[in-house]
């Protein structure tokens, strides 16, 4: 769902996805994502080093619901409404997982590289990992996303899907984030 809703929001055909996925807000809010991702002033979706999945949560999804402006808010809340009674907890719970693999999606791709490196083409991390990629929209090609195929990438080396999960432990995600940064100095990626 992850996967045709941002390439529906890419193609300006989103209107069933985000009826579909209470997502009304991710076509303005992805907008403001990428014209301001490469100045590095995009604090809605930054993780910031060493801050977990929990803080990142709470501290921009609500901010990006409201950035994104009142009119989606309205639609969203809508669309919740409607859908939930006509669809019950089943709705409910394809709105909160939909929700929470974005979020971990965002969290993933742009976790502290702003405050490892000054290249911006650097700022997001990529992943090796076929299992990783399907269950994180493609995360392996979030760089190319945004910058068009420029350069060298920061990877993430990871083929076990439950790696995708890390961030949930956020001691053991920490940890197992230095060592990839390790891994891209010594191959000359960051620097």
């Amino acid at each position: 769902m992850m996967s045709v809703h941002h390439e529906a929001v890419h193609k300006n055909q989103q209107w069933l996805t985000s009826i579909v996925t209470c997502g009304w807000y991710l076509k303005p809010f992805h907008k403001l994502h990428h014209n301001f991702f490469l100045e590095g002033v995009d604090d809605f979706s930054w993780a910031r080093k060493n801050e977990s999945f929990y803080k990142f949560f709470l501290r921009t999804h609500f901010k990006r619901r409201v950035l994104a402006g009142w009119f989606t808010l309205v639609l969203d809340i809508v669309s919740f409404t409607v859908m939930t009674y006509l669809f019950g907890w089943y709705y409910v719970a394809l709105v909160a997982g939909f929700t929470f693999h974005w979020e971990m999606f965002e969290y993933w791709s742009h976790y502290g590289l702003k405050e490892i490196t000054n290249n911006k083409y650097w700022w997001s991390w990529n992943v090796v990992g076929k299992a990783f990629n399907k269950l994180t929209l493609d995360v392996g090609l979030h760089s190319q996303h945004h910058t068009y195929g420029v350069g060298y990438f920061p990877v993430v080396y990871s083929s076990r899907l439950y790696e995708a999960y890390l961030p949930l432990l956020p001691s053991r995600y920490f940890k197992y984030m230095e060592k990839q940064v390790i891994i891209n100095k010594q191959r000359g990626v960051l620097c």
